[in-house]
């Protein structure tokens, strides 16, 4: 279990500040817990770490384990998060279906947009212009000017029917979008469908998972798209031909894989079995080697996946080097292979 912090609720902040007084309401001493961890993401730098949850949006810095920054505390209910790649924004969105900028710098809104449905994906383009959401209830995705949030297109899937849980993902020359939408032929499967931005249409459907999709992920050269699904299977496909150049199925009984590639184009895979009489297990290995990298066990709903009251994660994988995964509600572990900080 080398390289594994614990990101705990402990009452005081980087700067020694006592968070349980943080944006507190008119007429309370005191905050007691920090709330349920139902979406997380890395900063890009890999230096912080951002908690979305029913309190509001949470900045932990990594390098001293404490939250710097509460956000977003006057409704709360904080369901997706996303970091702009140039790190001068965070995008939040939350059950009242509101989406919002905030200047990571101070947490001051930018820009907020009231959006058509609840928001099961989101997620910058990697030259900071756009912004993309996956909506939870319709097959409809939709595009926005970062700084603005001024609708830009939306795209709807050839089958109108939604997906439980949409991930979404630019490539990184900010030319394709892809998301997920169901099948017309299979109740669990999904298909995952490639837009062209600048053309404003569909130019790939791909079909070979047999359960959700969670994970979309393209890799650094643009080449491939990598995707993790719930049936513990993970494809790789050639972006130039949408032709599926590799499988990985043989993981046993696995309740979610995380595929991931690092900056330098190795694909890995944050791998969650569960054992009904004891702890989960959490892993991370290589997939192209097959070598372990990590591994742990861990206890409680840690990685519900996304139910009626919850569309976030509680496990994520950045960059094929940084995981996080919530444990029992009361702490978060975090690993990455060499500390950067």
């Amino acid at each position: 279990m080398e390289n594994r912090q614990s990101l705990i609720q402990a009452p005081v902040s980087a700067n020694g500040d006592d968070v349980t007084t943080w944006a507190l309401p008119e007429g309370a001493v005191a905050r007691l817990g920090r709330g349920r961890e139902p979406s997380m993401v890395f900063s890009p730098d890999g230096k912080h770490l951002a908690i979305g949850n029913s309190l509001g949006l949470w900045l932990y810095d990594l390098a001293t384990l404490s939250p710097i920054a509460l956000w977003e505390t006057a409704r709360g209910m904080v369901g997706q998060v996303a970091f702009s790649p140039n790190e001068k924004w965070i995008a939040s969105s939350n059950s009242d279906q509101i989406l919002k900028v905030l200047d990571i710098q101070n947490g001051t809104c930018l820009a907020e947009v009231k959006t058509d449905d609840y928001i099961s994906g989101l997620t910058f383009s990697y030259n900071n212009q756009y912004l993309a959401a996956a909506y939870a209830r319709s097959a409809i995705v939709e595009v926005w000017h970062a700084e603005t949030c001024k609708s830009v297109a939306q795209f709807t899937a050839d089958t109108e029917k939604a997906g439980f849980y949409r991930p979404i993902t630019f490539s990184t020359d900010t030319r394709l979008i892809a998301s997920t939408s169901a099948s017309d032929t299979t109740d669990d499967a999904e298909v995952i469908v490639v837009w062209d931005i600048e053309k404003g249409q569909q130019i790939a459907s791909l079909t070979a998972h047999a359960y959700w999709i969670s994970t979309l992920y393209f890799s650094p050269c643009g080449q491939f798209l990598a995707s993790g699904g719930e049936d513990g299977t993970v494809f790789v496909w050639d972006v130039s031909t949408w032709q599926q150049v590799q499988a990985y199925t043989d993981f046993g009984d696995v309740y979610r894989i995380i595929p991931s590639y690092s900056l330098d184009g190795i694909l890995r895979a944050a791998i969650v079995n569960y054992d009904e009489t004891g702890p989960a297990t959490i892993s991370v290995c290589n997939l192209e080697s097959g070598e372990q990298l990590y591994t742990d066990k861990f206890w409680g709903n840690t990685v519900q996946f996304s139910d009626a009251d919850d569309w976030g994660n509680t496990v994520v994988f950045s960059n094929g080097s940084q995981l996080a995964y919530e444990s029992r509600h009361e702490f978060v572990n975090v690993w990455t292979p060499e500390y950067p900080y």
